[in-house]
């Protein structure tokens, strides 16, 4: 199994919508995800965040907020074992349109859509997200603001 350390970032726009790729996994699910990716050699978990935002989205040098999340999470992707500790933060950014320029060959492969999503949208779709309770985590995100310590998160 390989280690992957995984910085995520919810990034939340003026309207309060969240930003989520889809995917679909090796078993055949489809979900939506927050961005994000594994740390490099080398770097913080927030450096790692600001770049896996300015690759998949191409805003650049995003303003990180709080560290909001922690998960631990096993999950097999294009078949190969992996083992990530998973920091999440928080970032207010101005609306704008995610651009797919910096994205790597296996994003393209990988990503199928990106979007925004409203709280009550999460809440009512039918759609796999990561974690699953999300929705609720959002939703509490910003009725109740940044946690005072990071909570950790399930599947």
């Amino acid at each position: 199994m390989t280690a992957r350390p995984t910085a995520r970032v919810l990034l939340v726009d003026p309207a309060d919508r969240l930003l989520l790729m889809r995917f679909t996994g090796d078993t055949g699910v489809v979900f939506w995800a927050p961005c994000g990716g594994g740390v490099e050699p080398g770097e913080s978990f927030e450096q790692a965040a600001v770049r896996e935002v300015a690759e998949e989205t191409g805003l650049a040098a995003v303003e990180l907020g709080p560290h909001v999340f922690d998960r631990a999470v096993s999950y097999t992707w294009r078949g190969e074992r992996f083992s990530s500790e998973e920091r999440w933060f928080l970032a207010r950014v101005p609306a704008f349109t995610p651009g797919r320029a910096g994205w790597t060959e296996a994003e393209r492969a990988d990503v199928e859509d990106i979007r925004w999503w409203a709280a009550a949208e999460l809440l009512a779709t039918g759609d796999a997200l990561v974690p699953l309770d999300l929705a609720v985590r959002f939703a509490a995100l910003l009725a109740e603001g940044p946690p005072a310590v990071p909570l950790t998160l399930g599947f």
